[in-house]
């Protein structure tokens, strides 16, 4: 089952690297992802099937905050 979605950061804990899905493919087969603290980060393609089990495995994980959303009034 996939629950990624555009906008959703995974998070690396073994390298700690967390990454902003930008875009997923219609078909589903990949999505762009970026490093949201690395200053000149580009882009980067990670494939769907590849993901899911990267996953099951541990890992990445949803993260549980965004440092990047301003705190609601």
């Amino acid at each position: 089952m996939n629950d990624i979605e555009v906008n959703q950061l995974l998070e690396y804990p073994a390298d700690g690297l967390v990454e902003r899905v930008l875009w997923i493919d219609p078909a589903n087969r990949g999505l762009y992802a970026i490093d949201i603290h690395a200053a000149r980060a580009l882009p980067v393609f990670r494939i769907m099937e590849d993901m899911e089990r990267l996953r099951e495995a541990g890992v990445w994980r949803h993260a549980a905050s965004d440092p990047w959303l301003r705190p609601r009034c």
